[in-house]
């Protein structure tokens, strides 16, 4: 759907998107929230639970795991921004 858009399949062309596909880029969006886990979104509350019993068993593991989350939310946030 994109390449029929743009004409191109180079990854560095699609910035600007919005402009010619408002509505894929709102729902691109919403997956890419959703993958970062903010609350109320469908991946909170797994990887809250997933990050709660593992602080409960090896909070250093669970820290490491925490960071993960926050490096993923960082490079998803920074593909969406592009």
């Amino acid at each position: 759907m994109i390449y029929e858009r743009r004409h191109t399949r180079e990854i560095s062309a699609f910035g600007g998107i919005t402009k010619v596909m408002p509505m894929f880029a709102i729902a691109f969006m919403l997956v890419t929230l959703s993958s970062v886990a903010l609350p109320g979104t469908n991946g909170f509350v797994g990887e809250f639970l997933i990050l709660l019993g593992a602080w409960q068993a090896q909070p250093v593991l669970a820290a490491i795991g925490a960071l993960g989350v926050i490096f993923g939310a960082v490079y998803m946030l920074w593909m969406f921004q592009r």
